[in-house]
């Protein structure tokens, strides 16, 4: 639970993981937010490096086939990966966004996940993710150009319409200043 809400952790399509593993993965997150410490993919691999921790297994120790860069990798798609279920709606968001900023504590390039409602009630930091989420959202309706989806259905061509006129205040703020 957060905020003393009922929620229950599933995984995004396509991760790999299990319900139960993205449970175990929650539960690491919910420890770092309650020891007040950024989530960051490193600090999962160094919870995780003992044998008897229940996310051992998932990462590749032999550092002779992958190394200690592999298992940052792994923790951060892990940590990405994790969704939470909002049991009055079943509609599923994510747990974590990965963001920017300046905090001491933040990884590698400045980076850490921070938990969704911080981000939320963050303006630059959900300005963040709401470039992020056009992105996304672009990259898909390229991917749905090149697919021709839209020669077959109006809908397509009426999105990508729409996206091409709506551009969000934040993502043309970030565009803005990423063109100077």
């Amino acid at each position: 639970m957060t905020n003393g809400k009922a929620q229950r952790w599933i995984a995004r399509s396509g991760s790999g993981l299990t319900t139960k593993t993205a449970a175990l993965i929650a539960d690491e997150i919910l420890a770092m937010k309650a020891a007040r410490q950024a989530v960051t993919g490193k600090r999962l691999v160094q919870r995780a490096s003992n044998p008897s921790h229940p996310l051992h297994a998932l990462f590749e120790w032999d550092d002779a086939k992958a190394g200690a860069a592999h298992r940052l990798e792994q923790a951060n798609r892990y940590l990405g990966a994790i969704l939470v279920l909002d049991v009055r709606t079943k509609l599923p968001s994510r747990a974590v966004y990965s963001v920017t900023h300046d905090e001491p504590d933040a990884s590698e390039r400045g980076r850490s996940y921070e938990w969704r409602e911080k981000v939320l009630g963050t303006v630059p930091m959900r300005e963040q993710v709401e470039v992020q989420l056009f992105d996304r959202m672009e990259s898909a309706m390229r991917e749905a150009v090149a697919c021709d989806f839209a020669a077959h259905d109006k809908a397509w061509r009426k999105l990508g319409e729409a996206m091409k006129t709506h551009v969000p205040l934040a993502v043309r703020k970030a565009r803005q200043k990423r063109d100077e």
